[in-house]
């Protein structure tokens, strides 16, 4: 089984640490009138998303007596241990609506639903692309919603200061013009890392290693880091971060942007949020906006393992969200009615989309290459944008890799793979080698021994 069985009473919380689960049996004492179904969202850091699923919800309600959909919009970080304090309580959330840290180890433990028959009768299958369906053992997990594609973003009118072309084809050209752009006594460094222990230090290399080639596990469940890849890659991130800012060390996602938002950075790894925040409200994004920033900020797809490849043959690592519903969800059909009434409107999926433009990309393909998502003040600010994100989807369309907090194989889906993540395993990694100067082969060797307990627990 690619997924374990309910019946198995060991739960992992997102930090790691082992709890006992409880089977699913009701979300809570329920009216007889009315049937309350609990969506747990993780979208609570942008507020034009958070009205949006208000409004829209407050609809579905009111044309739909008899059912009411309850909102609960919660940090990404904080979904797997509120579903499992759910879970030990007998009140789980009925769906969620979440990132792979969430989904994975809900899908680790066998506690969804299949959803494919939503993605049937939306009438999503055949415009999907293939790297947005989590599908295990022929049954789709996720009703996914958008993708988060990681990215390189650089300062254009620095590195045409130092006479530095881009787009970069290699994490070697990349490295030379970050200790080119690192300037300390102009208070300038060149690239923002997140070295705090808090997550974006692992995503991001976890991005690098699969674009690489490589895999935090191989696909028959052992464990893939003790490899020369692997090392490679561990090498390329100790030389990013010797051009990081000192204070870098209390980076984490927020950090990171804040970093090159205030002039500090001249590269920086991330999802076109960044540009979302640069715009502003006045160019359909949020914030004041950083005008001096707007047209000398660039993105692009990050190297592949041959500059020769790219763009061309670029694979590009996106984080996949959407809704899944709960195994054993006494309100399921009604769960499946609303999420199949939020997506099934093309215009209402667009619109969605749009309230936090750049950043969430559209699933779709034929939404992709039309025209309509990208009738939007941000993209008429920045029509550039335009292509590279089409082309980002593309690349993403074309990967194996479904997602950049998953390790997934042509066949095999390693849901562990984003509790190990979730919880810390790479950053601590990472950390020792990079900050404490531990032997590599030592760090490789506790790495180990933590990424085979996610397996085996």
């Amino acid at each position: 089984m690619l997924v374990r069985d309910l019946s198995r009473r060991n739960f992992l919380l997102a930090a790691g640490v082992a709890a006992t689960a409880v089977s699913v049996s009701s979300t809570a004492a329920r009216s007889q009138d009315v049937k309350r179904v609990r969506l747990m969202h993780t979208q609570a850091g942008d507020p034009a998303m958070r009205k949006y699923f208000i409004d829209a919800i407050a609809q579905y309600n009111g044309e739909n007596p008899g059912v009411e959909i309850i909102p609960e919009f919660i940090p990404w970080n904080e979904a797997y241990p509120k579903v499992q304090a759910g879970l030990q309580s007998g009140t789980p959330p009925d769906i969620v609506h979440g990132d792979p840290f969430a989904y994975g180890a809900m899908l680790a433990f066998g506690i969804l639903e299949p959803v494919t028959g939503i993605i049937q009768e939306l009438g999503w299958a055949n415009d999907m692309y293939p790297n947005t369906r989590v599908v295990v053992e022929g049954n789709d997990f996720l009703v996914p919603t958008w993708a988060e594609t990681l990215g390189l973003f650089y300062r254009k009118d620095w590195l045409e200061e130092k006479g530095i072309s881009a787009p970069f084809k290699s994490w070697d050209e990349i490295i030379r013009a970050a200790r080119a752009l690192t300037e300390p006594e102009k208070g300038r460094w060149g690239i923002s890392m997140g070295l705090k222990r808090a997550g974006k230090l692992g995503d991001d290399f976890f991005s690098v290693l699969t674009g690489l080639g490589g895999h935090i596990y191989n696909e028959d469940r052992t464990t893939a880091v003790n490899t020369p890849l692997f090392k490679e890659t561990m090498e390329i991130f100790r030389q990013l971060c010797e051009c990081s800012p000192p204070d870098s060390v209390e980076w984490e996602y927020a950090g990171v942007r804040t970093g090159y938002k205030t002039g500090k950075v001249g590269l920086h790894l991330y999802e076109p949020r960044t540009m979302t925040e640069i715009l502003g409200e006045p160019y359909g994004g949020y914030g004041s906006g950083f005008p001096d920033l707007l047209d000398v900020t660039q993105w692009q797809m990050l190297p592949t393992r041959s500059a020769a490849e790219w763009p061309n043959k670029a694979f590009v690592r996106a984080s996949l969200e959407g809704f899944c519903i709960l195994k054993g969800s006494p309100l399921k059909d009604e769960a499946a009615k609303f999420i199949t009434w939020f997506l099934k409107d093309r215009e209402r999926y667009i619109r969605m989309l749009q309230t936090v433009p750049l950043m969430e990309l559209p699933v779709l393909e034929s939404v992709v290459e039309g025209d309509e998502y990208w009738d939007h003040v941000s993209y008429k600010r920045r029509p550039d944008i335009v292509p590279l994100l089409k082309g980002a989807m593309r690349a993403y369309g074309r990967s194996t890799i479904v997602n950049r907090k998953m390790d997934v194989y042509p066949s095999t889906v390693i849901a562990e793979s984003s509790m190990a993540l979730g919880s810390l395993a790479i950053d601590d990694a990472l950390l020792a080698y990079i900050s404490e100067k531990q032997p590599i082969d030592t760090v490789i060797s506790e790495l180990e021994t933590k990424l085979a307990h996610f397996i085996r627990t």
